[in-house]
């Protein structure tokens, strides 16, 4: 009889900027459910953090479908006071403990996750069964809307606003 071969795949979305990598979301399926590992730059969790003043909020009193890594841990985010809508409707970050495709929209509020920025970074378990198929289109989706995300809020930006004046004669 062959011996049974323990085949592990890990799926991760990640984009470098600047050479610098400032989110990377990696996707294992396990027997658990969905194992989501985040890691994002310290400037980031900054960005999160002060969207809600820095207050953190338990994620299972917002949603139940994101498990804690280890038992009886606490999952827990910084809170959203600020509204974050997404330029092309591609994403939300109100969506807390709910699963990362969410009514058409790439749920991407695990990037609020404390300590996000911090050694190996967060993560949880998302409740369910996913193909492979479905793994992928998750990590497209989340590469895809992390990218616009980061544009659309984080990114630095420079504009100069100038005003001149013509002088006009009567």
């Amino acid at each position: 009889m062959p011996e049974e071969a323990a085949v592990s795949q890990t799926e991760v979305a990640t984009f470098v900027k600047g050479g610098q990598t400032p989110i990377e979301v990696s996707l294992r399926r396990t027997g658990v459910g969905v194992e989501v590992s985040v890691k994002i730059l310290p400037e980031i969790e900054d960005f999160m953090k002060n969207l809600g003043g820095g207050r953190q909020v338990r994620v299972e009193s917002y949603g139940r479908h994101w498990i804690p890594r280890q038992k009886g841990a606490i999952l827990a985010a910084y809170d959203l006071d600020e509204s974050i809508e997404s330029s092309r409707d591609m994403y939300r970050m109100d969506l807390l403990g709910s699963p990362i495709n969410a009514d058409g929209y790439t749920n991407l509020s695990f990037l609020r996750l404390v300590g996000a920025s911090e050694g190996i970074g967060a993560g949880f378990y998302i409740k369910g069964v996913y193909s492979l198929d479905a793994l992928r289109a998750m990590k497209q989706n989340i590469s895809v809307s992390a990218r616009q995300l980061f544009i659309d809020y984080i990114r630095p930006i420079d504009m100069i606003v100038k005003v001149s004046t013509q002088e006009v004669r009567l």
